[in-house]
């Protein structure tokens, strides 16, 4: 008699879990949430400055994310999981830097190499002859992800682009942002193509109908500055567009990236 009780007591435990594990709601597998991290410029030595981060930061960001289980993907990882044509895994991040400073190449592109992450850099074309500014060329082709910062429209406000003498709405702020985006492609995208695909606004600054031009022109994703995290839905192509990231402050440790990861 107690032998069977215990077995009708074990039936039912096993029927309560089973139920339980039922109700659970299951994990849209079409959907990634996605924090994207910005970064600028990183230094050796030093103190940083409002945007700078060490070296010693980075890397201790990168390992913190691997070791808690994120892959550090790019746009255009995110672009093939949209389209079918590629996944995702469940804990992803994208590592963005801005502008395209030398040090990209010389300090965060190695630590990213180091622990196989991905990295992803917005440059602005007409400043890639400048000192502190990388040349992109053969030597980091299929290292990074290169995309566009655009390529002399960096100074804009958030209802149009500074310094350009055509109205900024219609037919002419069209033809001014896509030969910007001609000369991008003209100089960088036989090595780059990501260059006339993602485009990272400056400043974050943009409006509907500039986002509405880039996605005419061809460009799959747009990146701004608004804060938050990303849902990356496959099939919908509209979820990889003014996609929001975390301004990585040199106070943030590698505790904080992953805390910042976790965010829906």
């Amino acid at each position: 008699m107690k032998k069977t009780a215990l077995k009708v007591f074990a039936v039912l435990i096993t029927l309560i879990l089973t139920l339980a594990v039922g109700c659970t709601e299951k994990k849209d597998e079409n959907k990634r949430d996605v924090a994207i991290f910005m970064y600028h410029n990183y230094i050796s030595d030093g103190e940083p400055g409002d945007f700078d981060i060490t070296a010693e930061m980075f890397e201790e960001h990168v390992k913190a994310l691997t070791e808690a289980g994120y892959s550090c993907v790019t746009f255009t990882d995110l672009i093939n999981f949209v389209n079918g044509t590629g996944d995702l895994p469940e804990k992803c991040v994208v590592l963005s830097t801005d502008d395209g400073y030398q040090s990209v190449i010389d300090i965060a592109l190695p630590i990213c190499e180091k622990y196989e992450a991905g990295l992803t850099c917005a440059v602005i074309g007409g400043k890639i002859h400048q000192h502190d500014h990388f040349v992109p060329d053969e030597s980091i082709a299929g290292r990074i992800e290169l995309t566009s910062h655009t390529y002399s429209l960096h100074a804009i406000h958030a209802d149009g682009y500074k310094g350009v003498n055509v109205p900024m709405t219609g037919e002419a702020l069209r033809d001014q942002l896509k030969a910007d985006s001609d000369k991008m492609i003209n100089e960088f995208g036989e090595l780059f193509p990501e260059v006339g695909t993602i485009i990272v606004y400056p400043f974050g600054a943009h409006t509907e109908e500039i986002d509405g031009i880039f996605r005419e022109l061809g460009y799959s994703v747009s990146v701004t500055v608004e804060q938050g995290t990303a849902t990356i839905e496959r099939g919908n192509p509209d979820s990889l567009r003014c996609l929001p990231r975390y301004q990585v402050y040199p106070n943030l440790t590698g505790k904080d990236i992953v805390r910042i990861a976790k965010r829906k």
